[in-house]
């Protein structure tokens, strides 16, 4: 069964979201995982690539293998501005 799942941690600033997210991408035994801060410029610009292909391309650089279950956890998503 193929699921894709999406979890959303949300909070007021200075109450340990960017701690709650390193202690569970580490506590998953998966090691198809990455952590990206995205107050970082180069991870920010993976998402701003004008189509998927290139966001799954730079993030197969990053060490993600998306033949197998994949964990991403993304920090900061908020500062990626968003396209439509």
């Amino acid at each position: 069964m193929n699921i894709k799942q999406i979890i959303v941690i949300t909070g007021l600033r200075r109450v340990g979201k960017t701690t709650t997210i390193k202690f569970l991408i580490d506590k998953v035994e998966n090691k198809n995982k990455v952590y990206l801060d995205l107050e970082r410029i180069e991870y920010r610009n993976i998402f701003s690539g004008e189509n998927y292909g290139d966001i799954i391309k730079s993030l197969e650089i990053e060490g993600v293998d998306f033949n197998q279950k994949a964990f991403i956890a993304l920090d900061e998503i908020q500062l990626v501005p968003i396209f439509y």
